[in-house]
């Protein structure tokens, strides 16, 4: 392993024990590797690092990705129980750190990506992600504790869902689960409209009974 790769390995360790790891874990999550997992009964909040492909040279670029999923949700679109490890790519809902301003949804605002050269910036990074994490995502999740929250976030922030045609297949679940069954109908038909998702769509109405 080259100096630079033991530098980097060194750096993402820190921010995970001194920086990331205590706010999340005060909170009730666990983690592996460098994704944290909190159940909250059929409600599952996933704090996940994403480290860039390295570059030449002693760097490290990293941001945040954020979500939750609804179990429910999980299993009627997928027909598969949830995963015992929940990647941000899972959830229900999903957004980059950088999209949240205040513990609200910011859609049009600028990914943020930290890069890293020595120590002082690992400092500086892990201060403004504990800070985020504390002022901005814990209170986010917090925010999220039933089927229409998730309905209402993914109404207001179609692109949260993932594709757009995941979205609608979210909706739709969400919809079903609140008793709104035409609607649902409705979300599983445009999203069928597209091939490639008409299968899952399908698989959606069955499971939901629709």
């Amino acid at each position: 392993m080259s100096r630079e790769s033991t530098h980097r390995l060194e750096w993402l360790e820190s921010l995970k024990t001194t920086w990331i790891g205590p706010p999340l874990t005060a909170e009730g999550f666990g983690h592996f590797r460098m994704t944290w997992n909190r159940k909250r009964n059929s409600i599952v909040d996933v704090v996940e690092v994403q480290v860039a492909t390295p570059t030449a040279g002693n760097r490290l670029r990293l941001t945040v990705n954020l979500g939750i999923l609804n179990s429910e949700v999980y299993e009627a679109v997928w027909s598969q129980p949830v995963p015992k490890i929940i990647r941000e790519a899972d959830c229900t809902v999903k957004l980059r750190i950088g999209r949240l301003s205040g513990s609200s949804v910011n859609v049009h605002a600028t990914d943020v990506w930290w890069l890293l050269q020595d120590g002082l910036d690992v400092e500086r990074t892990g201060t403004d992600i504990r800070r985020r994490i504390e002022n901005e995502v814990l209170p986010f999740f917090g925010a999220c504790n039933s089927h229409g929250d998730f309905h209402g976030l993914l109404q207001q922030f179609p692109t949260l869902g993932g594709v757009r045609e995941l979205g609608l297949i979210y909706q739709a679940a969400l919809n079903a689960l609140l008793g709104q069954n035409a609607r649902a109908k409705e979300c599983l038909f445009e999203a069928s409209q597209n091939s490639a998702w008409q299968s899952r769509a399908l698989v959606a109405k069955e499971n939901l009974g629709l």
